[in-house]
């Protein structure tokens, strides 16, 4: 078992200060998860990919009630985060990614952050439309050895009976496609920068060829005609046994929300920064054409002052060649062909 290491005190207070809704977005998360005496998995993925059945099998095998919020169906049913206890864990269900609505999928994201253990759940088709989502989790998990070690991340395929092979007349082959599945999902995190071990990835089918459904207080007898092949029994065992790192689990849970809610100041800056910088340069560009109006301004009046000088010379000129002499009469003159002059 690791050493446990100190937990480190995060300046909450400083970044309410500075950034009040990043706070209120992490901070109640962080607060729930130091009064949770236990170990939080949060199930995690499409909305089609199978984890309320996954979820549900769990329950059925721990000997647990089914609660009412937790059904099975085609359909969207999960919509907001939901929890039950299981042995000395805390399991969350959370709304799918994806399916077009955004409010699920933040909801969703928002408990990952929170987790002891984050449970991915994929389709066999695995990471497909929602990898930007997923990838975003990934940033916030990406301390390789931290989650490598203590298993804060994992990956389950789910409804593997749906591989291409059937379990029961071509085991060998069904295997080998399990086996293509688990290195194909490794690869695909590869390359995203997410290296993890191989006994991090389980390939499960919680509900062999859909027998038990949305019914609602089925035995795990329900389920023995797949017990042989259906990868449960692994996933099982593997949860169980995350009580025993719940220390370390839990000070990675700490680093992950505040990692987040640095993330999310970070990108909340960046906004603001890029805002700032629209408006300088909206202002700055209003000052250089007000400077370019005063420079076509400045001009006019000097090429006005400059006619204007030679329409009077000429004027001048003009009247002192005729053969008035006397003053007085010159001035009504002159004055006439100023004015007429001016108003040209």
């Amino acid at each position: 078992m690791p050493e446990s290491r100190p937990v480190p005190e995060y300046p909450w207070a400083k970044l309410c200060a500075l950034n009040p809704a990043t706070y209120a977005s992490f901070a109640p998360e962080a607060e729930e998860l130091e009064q949770d005496p236990l170990t939080r998995v949060t199930l995690f993925g499409p909305y089609d990919s199978g984890k309320s059945s996954l979820l549900k099998r769990l329950l059925v095998e721990g000997g647990c009630s089914i609660p009412e919020w937790l059904t099975v169906s085609a359909r969207r049913e999960t919509f907001e985060v939901e929890s039950i206890e299981w042995f000395d864990l805390r399991l969350q269900d959370t709304p799918g990614l994806g399916g077009g609505a955004q409010s699920h999928s933040d909801t969703a994201l928002q408990a990952a952050f929170g987790a002891d253990v984050l449970l991915i759940v994929l389709p066999p088709q695995l990471i497909t439309g929602e990898v930007d989502q997923i990838r975003s989790i990934l940033q916030v998990y990406s301390e390789a050895s931290e989650f490598a070690s203590f298993r804060s991340l994992m990956f389950v395929i789910s409804r593997v009976d749906e591989a291409g092979a059937s379990p029961d007349d071509a085991r060998d082959e069904f295997e080998r496609r399990i086996q293509s599945k688990k290195q194909e999902l490794a690869h695909l995190l590869d390359g995203l920068q997410i290296h993890v071990k191989p006994s991090s990835i389980f390939a499960v089918a919680a509900d062999p060829y859909g027998m038990v459904g949305d019914l609602r207080t089925p035995s795990a007898t329900f389920y023995d005609s797949g017990r042989e092949w259906d990868g449960i029994n692994s996933l099982v065992t593997t949860l169980k046994g995350l009580s025993r790192d719940r220390a370390t689990l839990r000070e990675s849970a700490r680093r992950r929300i505040w990692r987040a809610a640095l993330l999310d100041a970070g990108e909340s800056l960046k906004v603001s920064l890029d805002e700032a910088s629209e408006q300088l340069r909206v202002q700055t560009e209003r000052e250089r054409m007000f400077e370019r109006a005063g420079e076509d301004m400045s001009e006019c009046f000097a090429d006005c002052r400059i006619r204007l000088n030679t329409q009077v010379v000429q004027q001048v000129e003009s009247l002192v060649s005729s053969s008035i002499t006397e003053l007085e009469a010159v001035r009504p003159l002159l004055e006439q062909k100023l004015k007429v002059t001016l108003t040209a």
